[in-house]
């Protein structure tokens, strides 16, 4: 309830319009979010997280991401947190993601065989967390970093070029693959979630529409 709550007061309509005009960056929210443990929800309680489960961040704060569709790659940052902690990642990073001054997304594409590719808010993230053939590797995003693209959904999408880009190896084998490969699929389910969240607030406003919209003298829900 604290995340629906958040959002419900941050996430208007105004809101929103004013963040996607200027860079797409909501740093207020960023920031409230990380102090309500939203990019620790999934970090093991051994790296300072709170080791709670998929279905719980789920269920607590992706649907509530998908009612309000508020800025930023929240999921990625999520599920990307976790990834650096299980990896051992370094632990500078892996609190400047827990607390919100770095927000994080995942490149989809194996590097080495795509090194040119777009990324979900890349234009807006400071890491990339990315497969390069059998090793898993962190890019760090300067403002310059990725060349933003104008699309209708306005999150931020950018081309990176990983061949030019600032990155280090955080781990390598087959046990860091699969773990990468993991964390993709965790992705999918969060968007999937949020996607659930979205059809649920278009229901919800189109009934509150159907009873006050009038045709013939009579509400069009009736």
């Amino acid at each position: 309830e604290s995340f629906a709550r958040l959002f419900d007061a941050t996430c208007t309509p105004e809101h929103l319009r004013e963040v996607e005009a200027a860079d797409g960056r909501d740093e207020a929210l960023w920031a409230e979010l990380a102090e309500l443990g939203a990019f620790m929800l999934r970090v093991p309680e051994e790296k300072d997280g709170l080791g709670l489960g998929a279905f719980d961040a789920t269920v607590s704060l992706m649907e509530e991401v998908g009612r309000k569709i508020p800025s930023g790659p929240i999921a990625e940052t999520v599920v990307g947190a976790r990834l650096l902690a299980l990896l051992n990642a370094d632990e500078d990073v892996l609190g400047e993601v827990m607390g919100g001054a770095a927000p994080l997304t995942f490149a989809l594409h194996d590097v080495s065989a795509k090194p040119r590719q777009f990324v979900s808010c890349a234009a807006i993230s400071g890491y990339v967390l990315a497969r390069s053939g059998d090793e898993v590797a962190l890019f760090t995003l300067g403002d310059d970093g990725a060349l933003a693209e104008e699309n209708l959904a306005s999150t931020g999408v950018g081309e990176v070029d990983f061949a030019a880009a600032e990155g280090r190896t955080i781990a390598s084998g087959a046990e860091a693959t699969a773990q990468f490969e993991a964390a993709l699929e965790e992705l999918k389910l969060y968007t999937a979630a949020m996607l659930s969240g979205i059809g649920r607030q278009s229901v919800r406003m189109a009934a509150e529409y159907a009873s006050e919209r009038k045709q013939f003298g009579q509400p069009i829900g009736q």
